[in-house]
């Protein structure tokens, strides 16, 4: 049974990506998404650091209802692990969470596409970056609002510099009607679309030209703070560095590092996150052309070296090439080779990424002819292909359909779709005297509900429940009902304390439900370790029957184990 079950996986597979991909209703996989960015969350509790943890508790705990009146207080506290080692990706789990239950909320998605879009960037998921930034623009010409259409159209063309599409990225920054606009929003948006115009340009070679642009953003009335400005400022300045340096005019390009680093040394807010690694690499190259300090400047490059994924293209090349010539002047060719495998490692995997946007690019509509058709073809032949592979896979499961519904057994209770008391007895059996935590809920006050509200009712207490506790456990759990109002979850290689922090986090989600006739629904709860499998359903109940008679919609668990 168990074999024939496995040949059938791959072809049941399929079949629902055939679904999926046609389904015009992709709320299914939307909570999907946001179930699993879930469950990767609760596993992160495992190793994070206090701040990190701190974040993780907080969004867990929060309700569901709650989202339209947090998301902008959980997005600005989520700066504060941006630092950290997992602070980018904890931060991408939580909002692409969140934006999964905003699809009414046009304004809360936008600007959480936004934030989204940033932290794939420093959490190195370089192709992650594009699909919320084409989702932000095409909510954007739906709503028709100028300046968020204006915004996607830069932040694609950040993207495609960023892949070394110089010259796309400039077609799309100058159809950006920027110059009709002046209050500090625009003033913002154009000083950002000229900056990447003006990098665009010194890497195609156009040096001349990006000057001009540099400077003509100095002398504009910009209008907005003093601490945000100082970061474009260094930024710029360290442009106007690259550019003395291929004139030849290395003090002037010594003066503009100078003033940019002195303006990092007073930084105290981060609104371009690029600036330092950009300053950095100019000066090395400054530094190896001038043969001052190198070594001193190589240390200090270290770690924008081992981080350089987080880099435009351009200047991972500036940063590789400028220790090319170090090394090869002096003469340590081991080094040399050493790093040259290191780059084009690294210049490998930049094309792949690129073969990826390139795809997804051509599937999606940014408003040019030539992608629309490509598209149109991609998708025609993309659902021939995946015809023949419905009609196969129907051929397939009917084959062994009947053979699994005689031969499956009924492990699922028929209310809730969820494991019953027959696949409850198996698994402890299967278990033996491993070491897991029983874990017993029952609805309080559930006889009240049948008798004042009707059995129907009742029922869907019992189905709504379920589901809602089935999407909140990690993986390693399962959920059986196993009586009447009773449910029984088995939890394998979890630490006591992560348990009970899940498991409160289930009973206030629960507390806290909505319902058509009913005022609240709680649980009671109690929890006990199988330090011998025949006695652990007893003590648990004991668990349970102690959180019932304190007071109802508690969390009993023996002190020990804590």
């Amino acid at each position: 049974m168990l074999k024939m079950m496995n040949y059938i996986k791959i072809p049941l597979f399929i079949f629902l990506v055939f679904i999926a991909f046609f389904s015009k209703d992709q709320n299914i996989i939307k909570r999907n998404i946001s179930f699993e960015n879930r469950k990767e969350l609760i596993e992160l509790q495992g190793y994070c650091s206090k701040e990190e943890c701190r974040i993780i508790n907080n969004f867990l705990m929060l309700p569901i209802e709650k989202y339209p009146s947090e998301y902008k207080a959980i997005a600005e506290d989520i700066r504060n692990i941006l630092h950290t080692k997992q602070g980018a990706r904890i931060g991408s789990y939580i909002l692409e969470t969140m934006n999964n239950y905003f699809d009414e909320n046009i304004d809360a998605k936008m600007y959480l596409l936004l934030k989204i879009s940033t932290l794939k960037r420093l959490s190195d998921d370089l192709y992650g970056m594009l699909i919320p930034t084409i989702e932000f623009l095409s909510l954007a010409k739906k709503s028709g609002d100028e300046y968020m259409i204006s915004v996607g159209t830069v932040n694609l063309a950040s993207i495609l510099n960023f892949f070394d599409g110089y010259h796309t990225s400039n077609q799309l920054l100058n159809a950006v009607p920027i110059s009709n606009f002046s209050d500090n929003k625009w003033n913002r948006l154009r000083i950002r679309s000229q900056l990447i115009i003006a990098e665009n340009n010194i890497a195609i070679g156009d040096y001349n030209k990006s000057s001009k642009i540099l400077k003509n953003i100095i002398t504009q009335d910009n209008g907005i703070p003093s601490n945000e400005w100082d970061d474009y400022h260094s930024y710029i300045l360290a442009l106007q560095a690259d550019i003395a340096m291929h004139f030849n005019r290395d003090d002037e390009a010594r003066k503009y590092l100078d003033q940019a680093n002195s303006l990092l040394n007073q930084d105290d807010y981060n609104f371009l996150v690029d600036k330092h690694t950009v300053i950095k690499t100019i000066e090395l190259k400054w530094a190896i052309k001038n043969n001052i300090n190198v070594y001193a400047k190589l240390n200090d490059m270290k770690f924008y070296h081992d981080n350089s994924a987080i880099i435009s293209s351009r200047y991972l090349k500036m940063l590789y090439e400028s220790i090319f010539d170090y090394y090869f002047e002096s003469n340590d060719h081991t080094k040399y080779h050493e790093l040259r495998k290191e780059y084009l490692s690294k210049i490998e995997y930049r094309m792949k990424l690129s073969y990826k946007l390139l795809y997804n690019n051509s599937i999606i509509n940014v408003n040019n002819d030539l992608l629309i058709d490509e598209r149109d073809n991609l998708i025609t032949k993309l659902k021939y292909s995946l015809a023949i592979i419905l009609v196969i896979t129907l051929i397939l499961i009917l084959v062994f359909i009947k053979y699994i519904l005689i031969n499956s057994e009924n492990l699922n209770d028929e209310l809730t779709k969820i494991g019953n008391r027959k696949k409850y007895n198996r698994d402890i059996k299967k278990l033996g005297f491993n070491v897991y935590y029983l874990v017993l809920i029952d609805i309080d006050n559930f006889k009240l509900i049948n008798d004042r509200y009707g059995h129907d009712v009742g029922d869907y207490v019992l189905k709504k429940l379920s589901n809602v506790i089935s999407h909140l456990l990690p993986n390693n759990s399962e959920i059986y009902r196993i009586g009447g109002e009773e449910f029984a979850i088995i939890f394998r290689g979890c630490h006591p304390q992560n348990i009970v922090d899940i498991m409160n986090h289930i009973r206030i989600n629960v507390e806290n439900l909505s319902w058509n006739s009913i005022d609240k629904v709680t649980i009671s709860i109690g929890i006990a370790r199988s330090d011998n499998s025949k006695d652990v359903y007893k003590k648990a109940d004991e668990l349970l029957y102690l959180s019932k008679t304190s007071g109802k919609n508690q969390l009993s668990i023996e002190e020990d184990y804590i």
